[in-house]
């Protein structure tokens, strides 16, 4: 599934078939392992998922799987990688960090975290974490899906350019102030990309009650964008 431009709601809306698909394969307070997901109830979800390996003695992670459409994200494919071939220091411990928390909290997990560590300070994913057991306790997986918002580098080549690698991108893409037509308000603005998402999530607490919750995903762009890449931009949009 392509998030197309004007299509990200329809990203998000896999992103949480993906949450309702786990949840659906717990029993009471058991996790669902690895053998309960079977890809095919899934397949038009696959390019977006990722599947992280839990070593134990000392504790670490392995990238098992990552989708096609990650590499996007990444900038490169980062199958069968530890964290430290795929991040820096300072990355790869962010990621020890909260991934040690679902493994010792046994819970899913969301969070927002930049890609300065690839060069690209101006870009951030939101993720979502999912943990996998194959006794049903202890997590020896775990399940991930990314959502990115625009920074301003992605203009540098122009819009066409930008606009045909978007038509690839298979999660959610965001942006609130690029604007194609200006309305008497903010708020009946025309912009190039959904200005946000909403995730509708469901977490279960350590007593295995659930709640709802709601996540909203939204993008801006510093306003100098339009100074930078002005010989790309002029005319066409503003932010």
């Amino acid at each position: 599934m392509a998030a197309q431009i004007g299509s990200s709601a329809a990203a998000a809306r896999a992103h949480e078939e993906l949450y309702a698909y786990w949840a659906g394969l717990r029993t009471g307070p058991r996790l669902p392992g690895r053998g309960d997901i079977k890809p095919e109830d899934f397949k038009r979800l696959l390019p977006t998922v990722s599947l992280i390996d839990v070593r134990r003695d000392p504790l670490d992670f392995r990238l098992r799987l990552a989708g096609t459409g990650l590499y996007s994200v990444y900038g490169r494919e980062i199958t069968g990688r530890g964290l430290d071939d795929v991040y820096n220091s300072a990355a790869a411990d962010y990621w020890r960090v909260e991934l040690g928390k679902i493994v010792e909290e046994r819970r899913p997990a969301v969070g927002v975290h930049s890609l300065s560590w690839r060069g690209a300070s101006h870009m951030s994913i939101l993720w979502l974490r999912l943990p996998l057991a194959t006794n049903g306790v202890d997590v020896d997986m775990i399940l991930g899906y990314d959502a990115v918002g625009l920074g301003n580098h992605e203009f540098n080549y122009g819009l066409d350019f930008l606009l045909a690698s978007l038509a690839g991108a298979r999660f959610p893409v965001v942006s609130a102030n690029v604007v194609t037509q200006a309305g008497l308000a903010p708020g009946s603005d025309q912009t190039l990309l959904p200005p946000y998402v909403i995730l509708d999530r469901q977490l279960t607490d350590g007593a295995g009650l659930r709640h709802r919750i709601r996540i909203g995903v939204i993008g801006l762009l510093p306003p100098q964008t339009m100074i930078w890449d002005r010989t790309h931009l002029t005319g066409r949009v503003i932010t």
